[in-house]
């Protein structure tokens, strides 16, 4: 009887990209992370009310405890670099997150 088995170079399967307007002055634009130790990448905790990532609907079945690898060109690494990457954004009034979602 045949197996089917899947490689990939990507060692994060489900991938989602969502778009937020820029507005208010916090400086993750509401989101709050927490550093993964597992896999060394920020990690979706929560999100701040009236700021904008609160505007994305079902967030916590759709993003929470997802990993942020990339916001828009700067790829994510820390909770410093989605402060950088963000405020480099801030110019184009909108930041597209490119997020993994790791199901536990």
């Amino acid at each position: 009887m045949p197996y089917n088995i899947y490689l990939s170079m990507d060692p994060f399967i489900d991938h989602i990209q969502i778009h937020v307007d820029i507005f208010g002055t916090h400086s993750t634009m509401g989101f709050i992370f927490e550093h993964c130790s597992t896999r060394n990448k920020p990690q979706l905790v929560n999100i701040i009310n009236s700021q904008p990532a609160s505007c994305i609907k079902k967030w916590r079945t759709t993003l929470w405890s997802s990993y942020i690898m990339q916001i828009e060109e700067y790829p994510i690494d820390s909770i410093q670099n989605i402060i950088n990457a963000i405020a480099e954004c801030c110019k184009c009034h909108s930041i597209l997150f490119n997020s993994n979602l790791h199901l536990t």
